[in-house]
This record gives structure tokens, C-alpha cells and sequence, in this order.
């Protein structure tokens, strides 16, 4: 196996607005920790994978697609084996700004922030399209670094355990103001979850590629949690990025660390909005589970028989919640006409018109799910363009001989996909109110029971 490898700072400068909480004190005011773009490529002789690794949100769809067209003209590789992923951090750039604003009670929070002296905006943060220019321009040089000067390298797989993240699925209807919103910051979550819903994937799945000296190339950790310890105004990787740095420290070789963070969908951290400290420590613990175990790793263990890099992508067009002009009018109705959610009026206006729109140009619009999956050794890791449940790697793993990963918000995003379940259950923001936020399409039940059997079909494949 060879391995190539690029680490390049994305770091904007302060005063550029967030995105990941649709309220929060905007702009920026300070740099906690450096956005890094990491590039991982992997070439086995028959089957190659370039994995462009950014800390941000997410990737507007149409940006994503274009990049990926744009770096297959560039590099000369297949566009079905170019991955761009984003880890999802919360206090990241905004590169793809949602419509309007989610919180239970907005005049007591523009209170609260007024007594304290911050200043809070009521949106995903407005997009600066110098710094989007300038970001393109990176993660295509970071392409080609990697590309460059791949390495010979030998996989070490393994797995580490980590009891950090918590299901955050509260029925937002039992729950007014449900805890994934951000007005709950510093809050413990997941004490009142759903219990039909509660699941947690404690594996930190870990490939690691080491050079022939004993040194390490690159190492690629997944564990499904949400990265929003922070949400203030500070830019910062969150937990990811601390994780990153310890691991890369911690080995000999300094390798380029890229940290997936999974199925994450109802996954959150021990507390939302906590300190810097408290995020780090998060980072820290999520890096030991892996350390030791690839330290203790003989460097002159004797070589396990390579299994081949296999890659199987598709995409699959999921079903939409609203197929014509009167359920679009039903479903925004129901929000602008309730007091309680006049919070929302921004962005489920934004929604409706953006829905009509589609409609009235004669379209059905179908939702695009992108999915890859790419397997070596013992692990596969499949990656969608949306935040998916935890119990997705579950489903997708069961009666397999691979352990299966997911990487999230890879190639695009889509927005939450959600189990049958919690349309049965009700009132969650993932399935009710999250479409507002990202100014797409809303899901119908069954989209993710049809990705869990579609990502099994490509793992078949490869089987």
C-alpha cells in the first residue's frame, strides 16, 4: 500500500461568522485552534482513494460536486474515488449558510445575551465568498501534495473503546425546546432520551498506516459523536481537532491524523457549549482509546497478509416528505401560524419559498444520497452525504465479517436522516424542523432503512 498525505491550514481570521448552531454570539471574535484541510491517499496498485479531509461544517452540495469534478480534471482520478468529508465542527466558518434560526424561546435568549453583553444572530452565520474561493484553492493544493509523493506503508487496524457520547433523541413535543438546541448550552444531555431510541456506538474505529522504519504515515480514527462541545464565538476544530493533535504528538512520525466523527446524528458530547478545557479533555480521552494500543504495536511485527483496498459507491434518490404545493403550504403553515415557533418564521419562509419554487419549474425533486464504501482489512467505512443515527453502523455491520464505520457529511450534505422510529414516535427536530435549517427537501419515513439497505448491497459487493 501507498500512501500520500497533505496537512494544510484553513485557519479564516476573526470576524467571520459561524456556522453549526442557528444561535449564537456572531461574528468571531478569537482563533481557539487551527482549521486544518488533511489529505489521504491510498493506492494499492489496483485501486486507489483520494480522502480530502476538512475542518468545517459541512460542504454545500453544489460546492462539494463541483470541487470533486474540479480535483478529477486535476489529479486524472475517477471521481467516484475522491472523497470530501467535513468533521461537522460547530465552530467552524460558514460555507453554506441555513435560512433562519431554531431556539424555544428567542426573546429570552436575545435577553439573556443582551444582560451579558454578547450580540446573537438568529441564523447559520452569512457566508464570506472570498474565504470559500481562497478554501477551494487549498483543498485542491492539498490534493495534489498528497497525490505527490505517496509512501510504501503497512496497515495496523484496530479498534479502542470510548463512553463519552451520549443519545441526545428527546420527542421535541414531550420536550418543548428539545436539547439539541443550543439555548441548552452546558445542559447534560441525553438523561431524557426516548428509550426506544437510545443508542450509543462506543468503537473508535482506527486504521493506521505505518512506514517501514517504524514511523507513522497517517492514522484515520471514526467515533460517531456530535463535535459541538463549543458553540460561543471562538473558531475552533472542537473535539476532533484535539483529538488529531494528541495522536499525531503521541506517535513517532508525526503523522497526519484525520478524525471521522461517524454516525453522529443523535450523538452528542457529555455537555453542548461547555469550555475550551472540558473540549480538549473530550479530545484527549477519544485519542487515548487509540494511543497505547498503536504504540505498544511491535515496529518489526511480522507483516499480516494485505487485503486488497475494495471501493463501491452509488447514489440513491430518497423520497420526499412533501410531492406537491399543498403539502409544502400544509407543513409551513403549521409552523408559521403557531406562536410558539415564531422563531421560525425566517427560515421555514426561506423553506417554503425554496420548495414552491421547485415545484413551479415543474420539478419533483428527489433527495441525492451519495454513498461510498471503502474497505481495507478488517474494518469498512461507509460515507453518505448526511448526518445519519448511530444504530446505522449496527444495521450495516450486522451478520458481516467486516466492522463497519460511517463517515458523515462526506461529499455534500443532505441533512438528517432519521430511523422509521422517531417518525413513528414524533416531534423530533431531526425529522420535524431540521429541513427548515438547511433549506432542503424534508425526508420522508423510510430513507434511512433504504441507505442501510443500499450500503449493505455495496458491502456485498465487495464481499
Amino acid at each position: 500500500m501507498r500512501v500520500g498525505t497533505a496537512q494544510i491550514e484553513i485557519t479564516p481570521q476573526p470576524g467571520i461568522e459561524l456556522s453549526g448552531f442557528q444561535v449564537r454570539p456572531q461574528p468571531s471574535t478569537e482563533v481557539l485552534d487551527p482549521l486544518w484541510m488533511r489529505a489521504l491517499y491510498l493506492d494499492d496498485g489496483a485501486e486507489k482513494c483520494l480522502w480530502l479531509h476538512t475542518d468545517l461544517g459541512a460542504l454545500e452540495q453544489r460546492f462539494a460536486d463541483q470541487l470533486r469534478r474540479r480535483i478529477e480534471i486535476d489529479s486524472g482520478l475517477p471521481l467516484a474515488r475522491i472523497l470530501i468529508v467535513a468533521t461537522h465542527t460547530h465552530s467552524g466558518p460558514a460555507v453554506a449558510a441555513p435560512p433562519g434560526g431554531d431556539v424555544a424561546d428567542r426573546a429570552a435568549v436575545e435577553s439573556e445575551a443582551k444582560s451579558a453583553g454578547r450580540t446573537l444572530k438568529f441564523d447559520g452565520g452569512m457566508v464570506e465568498p472570498a474565504y470559500v474561493t481562497w478554501l477551494e484553492a487549498q483543498i485542491r493544493r492539498g490534493a495534489h501534495l498528497a497525490l505527490d509523493a505517496p509512501q510504501p506503508c503497512q496497515l495496523v487496524a484496530m479498534e479502542g473503546r470510548c463512553e463519552l457520547a451520549v443519545d441526545r433523541c428527546v420527542p421535541a413535543c414531550r420536550h418543548p425546546g428539545d436539547r439539541t438546541d443550543p439555548a441548552h448550552t452546558g445542559e447534560p444531555v441525553g438523561a431524557c432520551c426516548a428509550p426506544a431510541l437510545q443508542h450509543v456506538d462506543p468503537r473508535v474505529g482506527c486504521w493506521a498506516f505505518r512506514r517501514g522504519d517504524g514511523s507513522f504515515q497517517a492514522v484515520l480514527l471514526c467515533y460517531s459523536m456530535h463535535p459541538a462541545c463549543l458553540c460561543g464565538s471562538e473558531i475552533s476544530a472542537d473535539w476532533p481537532g484535539e483529538t488529531a493533535r494528541v495522536v499525531s504528538e503521541a506517535l513517532p512520525g508525526r503523522p497526519v491524523v484525520v478524525v471521522s466523527t461517524g454516525a453522529c446524528g443523535d450523538m452528542n458530547p457529555p455537555r453542548v457549549g461547555t469550555t475550551p478545557d472540558e473540549m480538549r479533555r473530550v479530545g484527549r480521552q477519544v485519542a487515548q482509546s487509540v494511543v497505547s494500543s498503536l504504540l505498544a504495536h511491535p515496529a518489526g511485527a511480522p507483516r499480516e497478509p494485505e487485503m486488497p483496498l475494495r471501493f463501491r459507491s452509488t447514489e440513491v434518490s430518497l423520497p420526499c416528505a412533501e410531492t406537491n404545493v399543498e403539502q409544502v403550504e400544509e407543513h409551513a403553515g403549521r409552523y408559521l401560524a403557531n406562536p410558539a415557533f415564531r422563531h421560525l418564521e425566517q427560515a421555514v419562509g426561506a423553506w417554503r419559498e425554496n420548495m414552491l419554487g421547485m415545484f413551479r419549474c415543474g420539478g419533483s425533486p428527489g433527495i441525492p444520497a451519495k454513498l461510498a464504501v471503502l474497505a481495507l482489512g478488517p474494518t469498512a467505512m461507509v460515507a453518505v452525504n448526511a448526518e445519519l443515527f448511530a444504530r446505522f453502523n449496527a444495521l450495516v455491520g450486522a451478520s458481516r465479517r467486516v466492522s463497519v464505520f460511517t463517515a458523515g457529511c462526506a461529499n455534500g450534505m443532505i441533512g438528517y436522516v432519521a430511523p422509521a422510529q422517531a417518525y413513528e414516535e414524533g416531534g423530533y427536530y431531526e425529522v420535524e424542523r431540521s429541513a427548515f435549517s438547511y433549506n432542503l427537501p424534508r425526508l420522508r419515513k423510510g430513507g434511512f432503512e433504504l441507505l442501510v439497505q443500499q450500503a449493505c448491497s455495496l458491502l456485498d459487493a465487495l464481499a
